[in-house]
């Protein structure tokens, strides 16, 4: 069969992942903000943005050490997981599934960074990272170099806890 497209799939999954977020954004800026609640005016203290930094982080984490539990507890209800060559994952069995699957297949090994924190409300904000390493696959041993941007989409719960509500990735 022939292909139709030029096959570039890391330019293909940066367009998608872009995308995906405008619409994030758009759609939770649309529904859980007022007209006057742009980002620029929302007031965050210190240890409110170093809470929300500090979630991404704690989820490489778990990554890491391929801790499903952890993982799932710092998902909201409902949370989604958006990742390139695999179907979105919403709601906590979806997630389970999903990241069952994706640690019987690999094993990450990756320095992460924090790249932009956006705290968009009270109850809404953004960070997007970068990571770094090498991504081993556990059929064969072999490890590759490895590359991903993450945007992560976290909301305050009513425990007063930030949480993953969507989790984009795409490598590059």
């Amino acid at each position: 069969m022939k292909q139709r497209f030029p096959r570039k799939p890391t330019f293909l999954l940066r367009v998608l992942a872009i995308g995906m977020a405008g619409v994030a954004i758009t759609s939770l800026a649309a529904t859980h903000t007022s007209p006057k609640m742009h980002p620029s005016s929302v007031s965050s203290s210190p240890d409110e943005k170093e809470a929300v930094k500090a979630l991404p982080m704690a989820y490489f984490s778990a990554l890491r050490d391929r801790n499903i539990g952890a993982v799932l507890a710092m998902y909201s209800e409902g949370g989604e997981l958006s990742a390139p060559f695999m179907p979105p994952a919403a709601g906590a069995p979806a997630l389970r599934t999903t990241y069952e699957n994706l640690f019987k297949a690999v094993r990450f090994e990756m320095t992460h960074k924090v790249n932009a924190v956006t705290i968009m409300s009270p109850m809404w904000a953004l960070v997007r990272t970068s990571s770094t390493g090498t991504t081993v696959t556990l059929a064969t041993g072999e490890a590759k170099p490895s590359a991903f941007e993450e945007l992560f989409v976290l909301r305050k719960d009513n425990d007063g806890k930030w949480r993953i509500a969507r989790y984009m990735t795409t490598p590059i």
